[in-house]
């Protein structure tokens, strides 16, 4: 059945649509370029908040990790915001912004 909705998207994607992929892919680009420096920041920061000593407590590893994750989100965010509104104006381009079943 999961299947059978996945190969529904597609076909309602490509069905009277010009840019059938720019559509189904859109906000990829701006995902994958906020995941790199996301994911560098956040392994560099815990590396750096971790590395004094040899033994690391449970504790601090899980206060480093939430230090690093949240300044990692933080500097990333706006990245992650115009992802999110290249994805919604692809969609409402598609569907179009006055769908009656999405307002109710």
């Amino acid at each position: 059945q999961g299947t059978q909705s996945i190969s529904s998207f597609f076909q309602l994607a490509m069905k009277d649509n010009p840019h059938p992929l720019r559509t189904v892919f859109a906000g990829s680009g701006p995902a994958v370029l906020g995941i790199i420096p996301y994911m560098g920041l956040n392994f560099a920061l815990y590396d750096y908040l971790v590395r004094n000593g040899d033994r690391v407590k449970v504790s601090d590893a899980g206060a480093a990790g939430a230090i690093s994750g949240g300044v990692s989100k933080f500097v990333v965010y706006p990245m992650d915001t115009v992802k999110k509104r290249l994805q919604a104006q692809a969609f409402d381009s598609f569907w179009g912004s006055g769908n009656n079943s999405i307002n109710r």
